[in-house]
Formats: C-alpha cells, structure tokens, sequence
C-alpha cells in the first residue's frame, strides 16, 4: 500500500491523501486527525475510489493452515470438552452451544482434520484435589461473519445460515459417510 499526502489547498485546510492498496482481502485502517484544532481530533475522511488498473497475477489467496476440528455427536457443549480442545487449535463456539455430528466447531493447529467430543462432561467422583478443581478459563470463540466463513471453508465443507447463527458444517454429516466418499474420491 502507498499513501502519499498533498499540503493542504484550500482555506479549510484540506489534506488530501491518495492511497493505492491491493485487493487482497485486508483491511486497512485509516486514522484522520489534526492536532493544530488543539490537540488530536478524529475527523471524518471523504473517501473515493477508482480503478487504478490491472497488475500481474500473484498466486491464490493465503487460506487457513489448520484442519477443521469437527464434532462427533449431538449434544451441547461443556465447557470441561472446550478447555481440552482448546490447547489443540482455535474455537468457533461457547460452552453451552447445540452441536451436531459433521459440524465444524473450530480449527486445529495441525494441517489435517479431527473428530473431536465437544460434549464430553467431567466425570462426577468423590476424589478432590487441588489441581483438577480449577476454573476452566476459555478464550473467546473466533465468531464467523458470512464473508470469513465462505473464506474459511474448503471444498468439502458449507456454511449453514440460519436467522440466529452463522455454522460451518461437512457436506457429508457421518463420519462413515465422508470415509467413503473419500475412498470413491481417490480410487
């Protein structure tokens, strides 16, 4: 991205700025402000675009590096399964969620997908000690907009849009299902 300033031509002291960014899929925050209005002052940019023209092509967009972490059962998720989860890749849900088998609920660290329990509860027992009563301490969920979700999914997989939530599920649900269409795939 190049941004380039012209001095100010008018009375009003406006500033003008031309910027020429990629389209590569980033967002790009601009902060306006003018500290001689005594002391900085956000102001609301003008913006304008135009077609600055064609370049060379430079390959595929970066896309995620993880496999998909994806659900085994029906249930709702425990916050006990998320914390266990969570060390091996990135969620997309809160304890408490439906889930269903075939849907994606997070990406994993490693380049190949997981089946993973994310209703599994902590077993009830009589023992007590000190290091496994300890809080589960989650970190927010990657909440998915419709745009990062359709960047997100492979060939394999599809956004599910309901009026309430955004998901990411496997177009194939069972987990013998996709085994097989896999193998019919490959051979």
């Amino acid at each position: 991205m190049v941004a380039l300033a012209e001095p100010p031509i008018d009375p009003l002291q406006l500033t003008r700025f031309l910027i020429t960014a990629e389209q590569s899929g980033a967002a790009v925050d601009l902060v306006f402000s003018k500290a001689d209005l005594g002391g900085p002052v956000l102001l609301q940019p003008l913006l304008h675009q135009h077609h600055a023209g064609w370049t060379p092509w430079a390959g595929e967009l970066p896309h995620r590096t993880g496999g998909a972490m994806i659900a085994d059962r029906i249930g709702t998720t425990t916050a006990y399964a998320l914390d266990n989860l969570q060390l091996r890749g990135t969620l997309f849900l809160s304890p408490g969620e439906e889930v269903y088998e075939g849907m994606v609920i997070g990406e994993g660290a490693r380049g190949e997908e997981m089946v993973v329990n994310a209703v599994r509860a902590k077993e009830k027992t009589n023992i007590r000690t000190h290091s496994h009563d300890d809080g589960v301490k989650l970190a927010a969920p990657v909440v998915h907009t419709l745009e990062t979700a359709i960047e997100w999914i492979g060939d394999d997989e599809l956004v599910e849009v309901t009026p309430t939530k955004i998901r990411i599920r496997k177009r194939m649900l069972g987990l013998e299902d996709r085994r097989r269409a896999f193998k019919k795939q490959n051979s």
